[in-house]
């Protein structure tokens, strides 16, 4: 507890010293994947991890299956999960179908276990777009179940994989409101799932995994493009900003329509996200290729400027996914009704000490940190009460010194509390002496339902 109890006094000392100090990160590593544009292309899908920290790109293969592909990093921030996607036209990269399903690889030696073969030998089979981890700790994925003898069949909606490879449907065509979702993100404001819509104008629409309800983000449509990949949002005002082509975008909550926000000098053609760790400056990382699906990039977008700078990553293949390799920093696993592990992970920071805070009021205004970071949570009561460690046996924020491999796990016990149905974002942050006022690093603040 001594350098827990210590943290309110700390984070007003660093606020004054903010301007002052410059930041420490962790280096610029990313998973990517991504598919030929061309259907007669014979070449495989890919996954990959890309290390962009040196002067030359170094690209490590994770796995080569047949069919589109959607990569995340797993639970643990160890594993990669990878979700291939299939065609109702069998092409070159999508014959047969047969690597149709949900996977797990082991980046150490590239070990493959299958969790859900979603390929069925028959007529019907179910194909999946994006893939995201609900704060229980179980894969949600946007899918469509297919009948190629019967098309008029077909069913849009999301299922629910559990580690265990249980599937189960949450949504189907008629309660998801006719559309297809493409690309999902987890709403900052509320903790809901966000959906777009991949083949319609429908807007962008907000559904509680818990109760089942679907809500409206939006009623604006970005257009296919500009869903098909990535849904970026902005911590501060809740606004879902992206590029898609050659055009940056901003959509803000419950409006009708999106603004423009600039041209950019290269287009985006793959998906990105916000990039809050690797920079001083808010900025977006997209991946992109050269317009017929080869010679992919990384492409950085510079926040108030929106000026572009692009680095190869010497593969053929488009890229459609990035996010940060080993980047999911924060993970609620629900261990038995109304109890969570919180499983924190920061590997490059293995033996430090490391501090949890709770609230209930959301992530602005943020408390601002050295070198221009800042931490994406409003200090609240819960909040002074969790750093104190005050809120035992609801909440045990672990060891408060992070493992060899830079995991601990804290601890949520709701039992004997009913569904309440409001947001609970979690943040952290790592210490370090020798770091800018002794913090080494943030991760994104992480927000689930209670």
């Amino acid at each position: 507890m001594h350098r827990i109890a210590r943290l309110p006094a700390l984070l007003i000392a660093v606020a004054l010293v903010a301007s002052t100090v410059a930041a420490q990160y962790h280096p610029p590593h990313y998973l990517v994947a991504g598919a030929p544009r061309i259907a007669s292309q014979p070449s495989p899908s890919g996954v990959y991890h890309v290390d962009a920290s040196g002067s030359r790109v170094a690209v490590t293969t994770l796995f080569q299956p047949r069919g589109y592909v959607r990569a995340i990093m797993d639970g643990d921030n160890r594993s990669v999960l990878v979700a291939v996607q299939g065609s109702s036209v069998p092409n070159s990269l999508t014959q047969n179908r047969p690597n149709m399903g949900l996977y797990r690889v082991d980046p150490a030696n590239n070990a493959v276990t299958t969790l859900f073969s979603l390929y069925n030998a028959g007529t019907r089979y179910i194909s999946l777009y994006d893939t995201v981890l609900d704060y229980h700790g179980d894969y949600v994925s946007a899918s469509y179940n297919f009948d190629t003898q019967q098309p008029s069949q077909t069913a849009w909606g999301l299922v629910r994989i559990t580690p265990t490879g249980t599937l189960s449907t949450l949504l189907s065509t008629i309660n998801v409101r006719g559309y297809l979702p493409s690309e999902m993100t987890r709403d900052m404001r509320t903790g809901r799932l966000l959906l777009t819509n991949y083949l319609g104008p429908a807007g962008v629409m907000a559904y509680d995994i818990d109760t089942g309800t679907i809500s409206t983000f939006s009623p604006a449509s970005l257009g296919v493009l500009a869903t098909q990949y990535s849904m970026p949002q902005d911590h501060a005002t809740g606004a879902i900003e992206l590029a898609s082509l050659s055009w940056m975008l901003r959509l803000m909550p419950g409006a009708s329509t999106y603004s423009t926000l600039a041209t950019l000098s290269v287009p985006a053609r793959g998906g990105g996200e916000i990039d809050l760790q690797t920079a001083r400056s808010r900025r977006w990382i997209y991946a992109t290729h050269d317009g017929t699906g080869n010679n992919a990039a990384l492409m950085t977008i510079a926040d108030g400027t929106y000026a572009v700078s692009t680095q190869p990553i010497g593969l053929a293949d488009a890229s459609d996914d990035v996010e940060f390799y080993r980047g999911r920093h924060t993970q609620t696993v629900r261990s038995a009704p109304r109890q969570w592990s919180i499983l924190l992970s920061a590997p490059m920071f293995p033996g430090r000490a490391y501090a949890v805070a709770l609230g209930l009021s959301g992530t602005t205004p943020a408390t601002p940190l050295p070198g221009g970071r800042q931490l994406n949570l409003r200090i609240d009561a819960l909040s002074a009460l969790t750093i104190a460690d005050a809120v035992r046996p609801r909440f045990h924020p672990g060891s408060g010194v992070l493992a060899a491999n830079g995991a601990a796990t804290a601890r949520l016990d709701m039992r004997g509390t009913p569904l309440l149905g409001i947001p609970l974002w979690i943040a952290w942050m790592v210490f370090d002496p020798a770091a800018p006022g002794g913090i080494a690093f943030v991760p994104d603040t992480y927000v689930m339902r209670i």
